[in-house]
């Protein structure tokens, strides 16, 4: 069972309480969904580097025996995905950095965070390096291939659910749709991959309000 590191959400270590989730469980698909600027990747990266430490200390350090953490960034490139995880390591936010206004002690946090990132067991797949599209089939593809090559996913992440391209036969399907197909393969690459999945998707404040009202 991957986790966020969040008491609230994975329950106590120690059994005292429940959290909402009590982990995020193999062959389950866990969807984010806020608006804009909402924490969503915040919360799936720290998910990414507690799963990813976990599955490092069950290995006894060995990084090439342990299961691996999967991001797919159909929005960010691989180097980008990076940095955001050493800023959240480094509870640095992304953007003040980016932006250079990051003072010397959190620049000092985040080199250390980013040779930290470096060693964990995390592999990033954008659509750059996957022949410029990312797809839920190819996402299928990636974990079901993982299983069958003796590989443990101990967490796979998407970032974000809108973002993918459209799977190859789906483009004469309407938004709605193809929208559908693309969550069913998700699911279903969770369960034949045996893989907890963490699905990000945005939603417009619009879209907020009508959920909030049923």
């Amino acid at each position: 069972t991957a986790r966020f590191g969040v008491e609230a959400l994975d329950g106590s270590s120690d059994g005292r309480f429940d959290g909402m989730l009590n982990g995020i469980h193999r062959r389950n698909v866990l969807t984010i969904a806020a608006p804009p600027g909402g924490g969503k990747t915040t919360l799936m990266m720290q998910a990414a580097i507690v799963s990813a430490q976990d599955a490092l200390a069950a290995a006894n350090g060995d990084g090439k025996k342990s299961a691996r953490v999967v991001i797919f960034s159909a929005e960010m490139t691989g180097p980008d995905v990076a940095l955001r995880l050493a800023c959240s390591r480094a509870c640095i936010d992304y953007n003040r950095h980016r932006a250079g206004r990051a003072n010397q002690l959190e620049t000092d946090r985040l080199y250390a965070a980013v040779n930290e990132i470096a060693e964990l067991p995390i592999d990033i797949i954008d659509s750059e390096t996957n022949n410029g599209a990312l797809t839920a089939s190819s996402i299928y593809a990636y974990l079901v291939g993982m299983r069958a090559n003796g590989k443990v996913c101990a967490l796979a992440g998407v970032d974000y659910f809108q973002q993918l391209d459209r799977t190859r036969g789906n483009e004469r399907l309407n938004e709605t749709e193809e929208q559908k197909d693309r969550a069913k393969i998700l699911v279903k690459a969770a369960k034949d991959g045996d893989a907890p999945l963490i699905v990000i998707s945005s939603i417009t404040k619009s879209g907020q309000r009508d959920t909030i009202a049923g």
